[in-house]
């Protein structure tokens, strides 16, 4: 379901890190995850190769999640904690969300970006709420590509499987391209909820 319109005011502080390359920011925002952020953004900026990050952190957990970011592999500063301006979340997830042309194939679209079709093209409407998977981001993109560049006799009739399925765009891909079934979870319920919507939405 889509985020509620109502403006998040919950107590939270976000403070900025910079690790050292793409490897360190991946290390950086797991063990931010799992010492309780809510949330993660990255941003441009920094030295050449450097990974800049925005951490979002519940009040009670922002001391152990500022403690284990500083400790992990390839953090070369961590910044003071500010607390977290007021969120329209309704409107805020949309924010740079455009048609992705996968291939001849596919595109991947929101639903409030219209785009048309190329003959013999098809397309996946996703809606990603607040659940992670637009197609936009470069890990996403370049597995959808793979998918899209897979022969279609390997394609036709193939099972797959999406392990942390967030908004399901890998799992719908693989079924818009062919795949005869796809098994797709996350342990993040609001991933479950809006990948179960944006099947319905998609007739798969």
């Amino acid at each position: 379901s889509q985020p509620s319109a109502k403006i998040d005011t919950n107590p939270c502080l976000r403070f900025g890190v910079e690790a050292r390359d793409a490897v360190a920011g991946e290390i950086a925002a797991a063990e931010a995850f799992a010492a309780g952020a809510v949330g993660l953004e990255e941003r441009e900026g920094g030295e050449p190769d450097a990974v800049m990050l925005l951490i979002y952190v519940p009040l009670p957990q922002a001391e152990a999640v500022r403690a284990a970011v500083a400790a992990a592999f390839g953090v070369r500063r961590v910044g003071a904690a500010e607390p977290c301006p007021p969120v329209d979340w309704a409107r805020a997830w949309r924010e740079g969300l455009v048609p992705i042309v996968v291939s001849e194939e596919l595109v991947v679209r929101p639903s409030f970006a219209p785009h048309e079709l190329l003959a013999g093209q098809s397309e996946l409407v996703i809606d990603p709420g607040q659940a992670f998977g637009t197609g936009g981001h470069e890990s996403t993109r370049l597995a959808l590509e793979l998918l899209a560049g897979l022969p279609r006799s390997l394609r036709a009739g193939a099972s797959a499987l999406d392990i942390g399925t967030g908004s399901g765009v890998l799992a719908l891909a693989a079924l818009r391209l062919g795949a005869a079934s796809v098994v797709g979870f996350d342990v993040d319920p609001l991933a479950l909820a809006v990948a179960r919507e944006n099947a319905l939405r998609n007739g798969l």
